[in-house]
C-alpha cells in the first residue's frame, strides 16, 4: 500500500488505513433503487410474494413498487393460476428470473394467457374432446361417433345443444368453433331398436313377395329383413297369406307382436309357412290300405269283408287364395267310399301342426255350402251312401262329386275334409282267386291292388291322389276274429283269452298287424258255451262239435 492508502467499502462505511493500526472511518447513507412488479394478459391482479435479503417475506397484489437499498437481493414469485367460474389465467413467463440483485431501478413483468372451460355432456360414446380448459381463441372440433351400441339396440346422435362459443344447436355429429368464453356442448341421442322380419317354412322353390314393412315390399331374397327404428315409433307390416313356388305355401301364423308395433325393445317377427302341397300329396292316409276278409261264420266256404286298415280315411283338399275371394271346390270320390259321422264334410280356415307331417284343422267355415248328394246325416249334414253312386256301378271307376262353395277367409286358406270309410265293409259271399282278388260269383269283384283316385278342382287348379288296396284273407282254425277300435281301425298286439265251458283257461294269443287273432282249437262233444275276452270286453259263443266260430271285438 502506498503512503496515501485506499478506501475499502465495508457495509455502510468507507474505511481508510493511514498509518499502521490507524483507520479513518467515513460513514454514509446507501442509495435506494425502485423495483416494480407488474403483469399483463390477465383481468385478475396476481399476488406476488417477495423477500428482500435481510427482511421477512411479503405478499402484495400487482402492480406495486418497492424501494430497496441498491445492491439488495430479492426473491419473488407470481401466482401461476387465477380465475373463477369458467375463466382462468395461466402464467406464461416472467421477465426476470428470481432472485434478482437490485443495482438499479427495474420492472419485473409477468405475462398471462386466458383459458376458458368447455363443459361436454353426453349420455353415450366418449366425445372428443372431453370437458376441459382451452386457450382463448383456440379452434376446437367437437365430435362423437354415431351410431354406438350393439346387439338389438343402439344410439344415434341427433346433434347438439350449445352455449357460449358453441353454436346454439345443430343436427350433425361434429362442430368446429373458436372458444372465447366459457362454453358448453350437450350431445343429443336417440335410442333405436332393431326390428327383424323373418320367415320359416318357405322352400328354395318359393319366390316373390313375403312381407310388406312400412309400405315397402320385401321378397324372399330380402329375408331376413331388419331395420332400425326410433324408440316409440311405429312399424306396420303385413305377411302374404300365400307364397308361390313349385309347392304352395300358406301363412299358418305370425310369431311376434301384431301390426302395428310400437317399438320399445328389440323385436323379432316371424311368419310361419306350411308347405300345403305336401299335405295334399299325403291326404292324411298315405298310399295304400288293407281290406281284411275273414271266414263267414254262417258260410265257412266264403269270406266276409270284415275290416279295413285303416278303418277310416280322411281326404283333404287345400286351397290357398285371396281373402274375400269366392270359390267353388269340386271333390271327386271313387266308389265304394262312403262318409262317416254326423258332419263328414267340413270346410276349415286354419290348421295347426301337431307333429311331423301332422296337422289339425280349426276355425270351421260353417258358411260354406256343401252339395252333391241327396243323403243327409242325423245332424242334417250332407253324407254319402252307396246308393248315391247310382246303379250299375263299378268299383274304383264310378265317381261322385261333392261341391263346396264359399268365400276365402282372412287366413287365405280353405281346407275341405271328407271323412270316409270303405263302404263295402260287412258285405259277404266272397271267394279268393289265385291273385287275391275277392270275387262274388263271376260278376262282382274287389280287385287286389285296385287304384282308387281322389281328385279335386278349384277354378283352374286341380290335383289328385291315388291309393291302392291290398286284399288280406284270414283263415280260421277254430276260434278267431278281429279286434278294432271305435273308428274301425285294427288293433295290433291286443291279447285275447279263451275259456272253456267250465271256465277253464284254454289259452291266450295276440292280434297281428291286421287286428286278427286265432286259436287252433275246436270243440268236440255236445253243444257248449265258450268265453272269450279282450281289453275288458267279455263275449260268450255257443258251438257244436267241430264248429268254427268267429268272434269280433
Amino acid at each position: 500500500m502506498d503512503g496515501r492508502g485506499h478506501w475499502d467499502l465495508q457495509e455502510n462505511n468507507y474505511v481508510k488505513n493511514v498509518n499502521d493500526g490507524v483507520d479513518i472511518v467515513a460513514h454514509f447513507k446507501p442509495s435506494k433503487v425502485k423495483v416494480t412488479f407488474t403483469y399483463s394478459g390477465s383481468s385478475i391482479a396476481p399476488e406476488v410474494t417477495y423477500q428482500v435479503s435481510g427482511s421477512s417475506p411479503q405478499t402484495e397484489t400487482a402492480p406495486f413498487s418497492i424501494q430497496v437499498d441498491k445492491g439488495k437481493s430479492i426473491t419473488f414469485s407470481y401466482e401461476t393460476q387465477m380465475g373463477n367460474g369458467g375463466t382462468r389465467y395461466i402464467l406464461d413467463s416472467v421477465s426476470h428470473s428470481s432472485p434478482i440483485t437490485a443495482n438499479c431501478d427495474m420492472t419485473i413483468r409477468a405475462t398471462y394467457h386466458t383459458e376458458y372451460y368447455l363443459k361436454v355432456i353426453s349420455a353415450h360414446d366418449t366425445p372428443t374432446p372431453a370437458s376441459g380448459w382451452f386457450v382463448e381463441g383456440e379452434e376446437i372440433t367437437a365430435e362423437v361417433s354415431s351410431p354406438v351400441g350393439g346387439g338389438g339396440s343402439r344410439y344415434i346422435c341427433t346433434g347438439w345443444t350449445g352455449s357460449g362459443s358453441v353454436p346454439s344447436s345443430g343436427s350433425q355429429k361434429s362442430v368446429t368453433f373458436k372458444i372465447n368464453e366459457p362454453s358448453s356442448i350437450t350431445w343429443n341421442w336417440e335410442t333405436q331398436y332393431l326390428v327383424t322380419f323373418r320367415q320359416m317354412g318357405l322352400g328354395s322353390d318359393a319366390h316373390g313377395l313375403v312381407v310388406t314393412v312400412n309400405g315397402e315390399d320385401k321378397d324372399l331374397t330380402d329375408m331376413p329383413y331388419a331395420l332400425w327404428v326410433d324408440e316409440g315409433k311405429y312399424v306396420k307390416y303385413n305377411y302374404q297369406t300365400t307364397v308361390n313356388g313349385i309347392s304352395k305355401y300358406w301363412l299358418q301364423k305370425v310369431i311376434g307382436p301384431s301390426s302395428q308395433i310400437k317399438v320399445n325393445k328389440q323385436t323379432i317377427v316371424t311368419g310361419i309357412y306350411l308347405n300345403m302341397s305336401s299335405f295334399n300329396d299325403m291326404n292324411i292316409f298315405g298310399d295304400g290300405f288293407r281290406l281284411i276278409y275273414t271266414e263267414d261264420k254262417w258260410n265257412p266256404l266264403t269270406y266276409k269283408l270284415t275290416a279295413s286298415g285303416p278303418g277310416q280315411f280322411q281326404y283333404s283338399v287345400f286351397y290357398l287364395g285371396t281373402p274375400g275371394e269366392d270359390i267353388t271346390m269340386d271333390v271327386s270320390i271313387p266308389y265304394p267310399f262312403t262318409t262317416v259321422g254326423d258332419n263328414p264334410v267340413r270346410a276349415y280356415g286354419y290348421v295347426e301342426t301337431i307333429g311331423p307331417g301332422m296337422i289339425e284343422p280349426s276355425q270351421e267355415l260353417k258358411y260354406f255350402k256343401i252339395t252333391g248328394t241327396e243323403t243327409t246325416t242325423g245332424s242334417g249334414s250332407l253324407g254319402i251312401v252307396l246308393a248315391d253312386y247310382g246303379e250299375n256301378v263299378a268299383t274304383a271307376t264310378s265317381k261322385l262329386v261333392i261341391r263346396a262353395s264359399g268365400t276365402v277367409p282372412e287366413t287365405g286358406l280353405v281346407m275341405l275334409t271328407v271323412q270316409l270309410e270303405y263302404g263295402l265293409k260287412g258285405s259277404v259271399g266272397y271267394t279268393a282267386d289265385s291273385s287275391s282278388n275277392a270275387m262274388i260269383g263271376f260278376g262282382e269283384r274287389i280287385t287286389n291292388n285296385e287304384a282308387y283316385t281322389f281328385s279335386y278342382t278349384v277354378g283352374k287348379e286341380s290335383g289328385n291322389t291315388t291309393i291302392h288296396n291290398e286284399n288280406i284273407f284270414k283263415a280260421n282254425n277254430g276260434f278267431a276274429g278281429i279286434v278294432t277300435d271305435e273308428d274301425g281301425n285294427p288293433i295290433e298286439g291286443a291279447r285275447v283269452y279263451l275259456y272253456g265251458p267250465y271256465g277253464n283257461f284254454i289259452g291266450s294269443t295276440l292280434t297281428d298287424s291286421d287286428g286278427w287273432y286265432g286259436f287252433s282249437y275246436k270243440h268236440s262233444g255236445g253243444p257248449a258255451s265258450y268265453t272269450l275276452s279282450c281289453n275288458g270286453v267279455v263275449k260268450t259263443v255257443n258251438v257244436f262239435s267241430g264248429q268254427k266260430s268267429v268272434v269280433d271285438f
